[in-house]
């Protein structure tokens, strides 16, 4: 058998297995996971902030990002259920199980994300003077890919239907290889373009916890404990008669007079 991809996150929780909304994301994620080679790299639900043409930072979020670096790099957008387009109204449907319609626009949607990872990847000191190039594509995995384009920002060359399944490898490929006809991609910085999109979207990251942060944190435990400590002395200046208990070390033990079998140790005092 032979190696499979890359895959972010490597397990998918179960929250999100059980979840009916993300059904055809997750039937996707299987499927990539089983059929692309170990050089592939997939990233699945990843969300940024990226900084535009005026500064102001821009989020950005895809299905999937499909990666290689001598192929290229293509994001993802999955929509599930029966698909249709409804010309009089311009608008993209999809009716799910319950025969519930739901307006969704994933041509748009995924064209945007490119650009806002293409800027986000822009402002990376590693990649500062590259050439950057990326793919996108929306995955419609209940219907056949149609034959022709239904909206001028949506060719059949670009969408992965129900009869691509089986054949993911290759239809990605295809798609990359249809959008970078005339391109400049150079896969000798494919490998780099790689290698930094892991770092952004897949870094495994501790948080410093600075010893002076610990030490003020015990500081203010010891103050609480103590502060509690006065108040229960207080307590017991107001009562005659207590009976005290605790826990007792075991050469305490083995050395009081008060000792009994069960290890605890009770004595009763006075206040005058």
């Amino acid at each position: 058998m032979s190696a499979t991809c890359q895959i972010y996150p490597v397990e998918l929780a179960n929250r999100v297995r059980r979840d009916p909304r993300r059904s055809a994301e997750v039937r996707l994620y299987d499927l990539l996971r089983l059929q692309l080679g170990q050089e592939w790299v997939v990233f699945y639900s990843v969300a940024w902030l990226a900084p535009t043409r005026g500064d102001v930072p821009r989020d950005g979020e895809t299905d999937f990002i499909v990666a290689h670096p001598g192929k290229g790099i293509l994001l993802i957008e999955v929509k599930g259920g029966r698909i249709r387009f409804d010309g009089q109204r311009r608008q993209w449907i999809s009716k799910d199980r319950d025969g519930v319609d739901y307006a969704i626009d994933p041509f748009q949607q995924v064209r945007e994300s490119k650009y806002a990872l293409l800027n986000k990847l822009k402002a990376l000191r590693a990649l500062k003077n590259r050439w950057i190039e990326l793919s996108h594509a929306v995955a419609f995995v209940d219907v056949e890919r149609p034959r022709h384009a239904v909206t001028p920002d949506a060719p059949p060359e670009i969408i992965i239907g129900a009869d691509d399944l089986a054949r993911l490898p290759d239809r990605i490929e295809e798609i990359l290889a249809y959008s970078q006809v005339g391109s400049s991609w150079r896969s000798e910085h494919g490998a780099l373009l790689v290698v930094e999109l892991t770092r952004l979207l897949a870094q495994t990251t501790e948080l410093r916890n600075p010893l002076a942060s610990q030490t003020s944190e015990e500081e203010r435990e010891i103050v609480r404990l103590t502060e509690e400590q006065f108040r229960l002395l207080d307590n017991l200046s107001r009562v005659r008669r207590a009976a005290i208990g605790g826990a007792v070390p075991e050469r305490a033990r083995r050395s009081s007079p008060w000792r009994k079998p069960s290890g605890w140790l009770a004595r009763s005092f006075a206040h005058c």
